[in-house]
């Protein structure tokens, strides 16, 4: 079943929120990897593997987040699209 077509500004604005999320999950990952470089720089050397931890938590989230974006932008591309009428 095909489901029914969408407003062309609908699914730009989708597109453009699907981006937001996806920058929304690097910067979580930036985070991440930025306090294992802490912990690394600045920790005890027994909180090395609270910092590689960290830094493949990073890897794991950034992967998550282009997993998510790319199923987004598939899915969305599969809704037919149409011009709205000016009434």
């Amino acid at each position: 079943m095909n489901p029914a077509p969408v407003d062309v500004l609908a699914r730009i604005r989708t597109e453009l929120a699907n981006e937001r999320t996806l920058l929304a999950w690097f910067r979580t990952a930036l985070a991440l990897a930025a306090a294992g470089a802490a912990l690394l720089r600045l920790g005890h050397p027994s909180d090395t593997p609270y910092a590689i931890a960290a830094f493949i938590a990073a890897f794991l989230v950034g992967v998550t987040g282009v997993a998510r974006f790319a199923h987004a932008r598939k899915r969305v591309a599969s809704v037919p699209s149409h011009r709205v009428q000016d009434r």
